[in-house]
């Protein structure tokens, strides 16, 4: 049987060149997606690390025993320690900690390791030293180098401290986006009080709750005093897990591998049926003669794996800098190639399954034949055929002779025919919805650019705690407006406020829920959906802390994009209470409802806000007995479930926030400053040169930061385009094994015809008359197939659109109409020119042979 394999492959060059094609592409790119997945997962957790810290757990509020306990767990890898020294008041609300901290707690605080968090000099030793990040002393707003003299007023000790400056630290990400300023000194040797902090990391990266659980046991903790990194905690489980999405490209790739490569064996079968027959008539067994089919395929398997790995691993480092956000939910750049052992086990396992399928197919077909009708060439398609339908075919007198043989020959194999429209419809819905989904991603990265503040090239925002009445004034605006360079800007006012409601807005309970048990809403603001204890009826019984905006005309403008439902008419918004409301979109929630309140256009809202000067965290609890507290209402005129910009404190994202015109704002709350402030430049204009033009006008006001954010938006715009690139091209390659397979079914079709063909040509049939009929078999299948391809195409849309309604902002269901009509004249150019081609090779073919069916 091996040796009979070897020369059928030997001799079938063509057919065993395009299987290995087949098997070589598909092993390639399930060892592309597979490293390409684990190593863009592994860049997240160092995204998450720099983000966040890459510490896993902190155990707050330990005294010496918990940390002798923490110090003496086997189960920990990385332990860093801190307490709390005293602070510095830099404004009413606004402080500077001092911190004593060892430096395995700054590490974990980033992704720092060894001494690469020091940027000049070195780690604190005295008690009369500190250290601090970069950031920090650019907000102290001093020139302060390694060496000077630092003076600090104690707030708790009520005293005046000159400290030696003998490390600048580099930025920890999480603090400096949170505005915690921090400095540092040495970690005293006896830990002082209960109120230590220890951030840990575990040995066990992919079970971090089991873990905090047994060492919460152990030290006898309570769930409020841990604080888990959850955003790392998921990205772990990414990386040590394949996700859904993986698995589902693991299964296309799998059902596209077998269309084509049974599709190239098939036509295969058919040139040596007659051997096979021979092989069977001499005395072979069927189990002989399918063990020669798997004997070949597994030689076939064996040459393509190893060349697959080659291209699979030449692709990964190809594409490595393409894909860093394809796998994962934030942008991300593959520093390097993660090849896990998957990567070798998951292709093998598909090319296994492709053969074993293909087996059992051959299996099945030898099976229903006879010795002499494999000799013949009959694969008794013949006595198949039903009457009815030919009658149905006949009957149709507008149809001439030739098409109604065409379409009787169509229908004298429905498995032929519907293998060749499935594989057509394949391959069109695969590239219409990933068209779709490329479509969709891009409108999520650019509403994720607007929550992250990427929508223009600077912001300027203020410090959390600024006071109402800080911010930039509408004659500041108009100086940086008037800046050379300056395209254009847009400015937002920020109240902190509450939304008086009832039970019947709120549509996700469970929602708000969780947003109240995170440790942030749950102890500094006492929860942000709360009961009115003070209610007069039920329409106000609930309590939604949230953020009242101002926005100027240039910012409501903008703010259609994410119109839901309603309008936005900027005129009357100025003139009268009409308010713009931002429900969020919950994600995992029990009733799956596409927003966590539901309110109408039309709907009253009634909102309270501080008449204080201050903004305090005191004031983001409910205290009932303060008298402060101003109340309006306005009429809801539209609805939209994302905002250009977010204020990064309160209740952040989480609410529901009410957006009024700036004028509005301005005649109700008496406050006429902008917190955040967004500019655009002119094209060519240097990113440089025009920061430190903004930051002259500025820089005296108090709480103040400038970002320039030219290239964060680059590499995030670049990571999203790379994006795209990718899934297109893997949507082509999969796309073209697509095309191999629909021309090599339409062939097989064809040649398994031979017989009849060959009869009409003995009856009188011209060449033109048989070009005609191969046409209208072209016709047909491209008919045919694009229909199929428009009813799935829309359905597979449809669910996907539900699918990521609840998951994305604002999706959109659209129809792909430019690549509908793109996949029908892709469908008839493949169809008609396969059957024309096939055509000529039958009219060259002398007509005793085609009858003898000897190719």
């Amino acid at each position: 049987m091996f040796k009979l394999s070897l020369k059928y492959i030997r001799y079938y060059k063509k057919r065993t060149f395009s299987i290995l094609i087949g098997m070589i592409l598909s092993v390639a790119i399930i060892v592309s997606i597979t490293i390409l997945n684990k190593s863009a997962n592994q860049a997240d957790v160092d995204r998450v690390k720099y983000e966040m810290g890459s510490y896993n757990t902190v155990f707050k509020n330990l005294d010496n025993i918990r940390i002798e306990k923490i110090k003496k767990d086997k189960s920990i890898k990385d332990r860093g320690f801190a307490g709390y020294y005293d602070s510095v008041a830099l404004s009413d609300d606004f402080y500077l900690y001092v911190i004593r901290a060892n430096t395995e707690y700054i590490k974990l605080g980033s992704s720092f390791n060894e001494n690469s968090f020091i940027k000049e000099g070195r780690y604190p030793k005295n008690d009369n030293e500190i250290a601090a990040e970069e950031w920090v002393l650019d907000v102290l707003g001093e020139e302060l180098k390694v060496g000077s003299s630092v003076r600090l007023k104690l707030k708790d000790r009520n005293e005046e401290r000159t400290y030696k400056l003998v490390g600048i630290l580099r930025d920890r990400s999480e603090f400096k986006r949170t505005m915690t300023l921090q400095v540092f000194l040495p970690l005293a040797h006896n830990f002082e009080g209960n109120t230590n902090v220890g951030m840990v990391t575990f040995k066990d990266e992919n079970s971090i709750d089991k873990s905090t659980a047994l060492l919460s046991k152990k030290l006898n903790m309570k769930s409020d005093n841990i604080i888990k990194n959850r955003e790392l905690i998921e990205a772990y489980k990414n990386l040590y897990n394949i996700d859904k999405n993986t698995v589902f490209s693991f299964f296309i790739v799998l059902a596209v591998s077998f269309i084509v490569i049974y599709g190239i064996y098939s036509i295969s079968i058919l040139e040596r049926i007659s051997e096979y027959g021979i092989l069977l008539a001499v005395g072979s067994s069927r189990k002989q003669v399918v063990g020669i089919t798997l004997c070949e395929l597994v030689v076939l398997s064996a040459i393509s794996i190893p060349i697959g790995y080659l291209l699979g691993l030449i692709g990964s480092e190809l594409l490595s800098g393409l894909v860093g956000n394809v796998f994962t939910e934030g942008a991300v750049t593959i520093g390097k190639l993660v090849i896990p052992k998957e990567a070798f086990i998951i292709p093998v396992f598909i090319i296994v399954s492709v053969i074993l399928l293909i087996t059992v197919a051959v299996c099945m077909t030898i099976s229903k034949i006879s010795p002499i009708e494999a000799i013949r060439k009959n694969l008794g398609k013949g006595k198949n055929h039903k009457k009815e339908t030919y009658k149905k075919a006949a009957s149709r007198n507008n149809l001439s002779v030739y098409s109604i043989i065409t379409i009787r020959n169509i229908l004298s194999n429905g498995r032929s025919f519907l293998m060749i429209v499935l594989s057509i419809s394949i391959a069109g819905v695969l590239f219409i919805n990933a068209s779709y989904l490329s479509f969709m991603e891009k409108g999520q990265a650019d509403n994720i650019s607007d929550m992250m503040g990427y929508n223009s090239d600077y912001k300027i925002n203020f410090v959390p705690g600024a006071k109402k009445t800080d911010g930039l004034s509408s004659d500041e605006l108009e100086e940086i407006k008037f800046l050379k360079g300056v395209k254009d800007l847009s400015a937002i006012q920020v109240m902190y406020s509450r939304l008086m409601t009832s039970r019947e807005h709120i549509s996700e309970p469970m929602y708000f829920e969780d947003v109240n048990s995170k440790p942030y809403t749950k102890d500094i603001m006492n929860g942000m959906l709360v009961k009115n204890l003070k209610a007069a009826d039920r329409s106000e019984e609930y309590i939604l802390k949230n953020n009242m905006y101002g926005y100027d005309d240039e910012s409501l403008d903008k703010l259609r994009k994410y119109l839901v439902k309603g309008e936005i008419d900027i005129d009357k918004m100025k003139k009268e209470n009409i308010a713009v409301i931002r429900i969020p979109n919950p994600v995992n929630t029990e009733n799956k409802n596409p927003y966590v309140a539901n309110f109408k256009i039309g709907d009253k809202v009634r909102i309270a806000f501080s008449t204080k000067g201050t903004n305090t965290e005191e004031g983001w609890k409910v205290n009932y007995n303060d008298e402060s507290y101003e109340y309006k209402e306005y009429t809801v005129g539209a609805v939209v479930n994302n905002l250009l910009d977010y204020d990064n404190y309160y209740t952040t994202d989480n609410s529901v926030d009410v957006v009024l015109s700036s004028d509005i704002f301005k005649k109700d709350t008496g406050i006429t400053q902008y917190k955040i402030v967004s500019v655009n430049k002119e094209r060519g204009i240097n990113h440089n040169v025009l920061n430190n033009k903004i930051k002259s006008v500025i820089e005296k006001k108090p709480g103040v930061i400038l970002r320039d954010l030219d290239k964060e938006i680059e590499n995030f715009n670049i990571l999203n385009k790379n994006k795209q690139r990718f899934m297109n091209a893997i949507v082509m390659v999969l796309f073209i094994m697509g095309v191999f397979n629909i021309a090599n079914n339409i062939k097989y079709n064809i040649a398994s015809r031979m017989k009849e063909f060959g009869m009409l040509r003995a009856i009188g049939t011209t060449d033109k008359s048989l070009k005609e009929m191969f046409l209208m078999e072209g016709s047909l299948y491209g008919a045919i197939s694009s229909m199929a391809v428009i009813i799935f195409g829309v359905l597979v849309q449809y669910i996907l659109y539900k699918k990521y309604l609840t998951i994305y902002i604002n999706p959109i269901f659209k129809i792909q109409w430019r690549e509908y009509l793109f996949i029908i004249v892709v469908n008839f150019i493949i169809t008609i020119l396969t059957t024309y081609l096939s055509s000529m090779n039958i009219r060259k073919t002398a007509v005793v042979d085609m009858i003898r069916n000897n190719e």
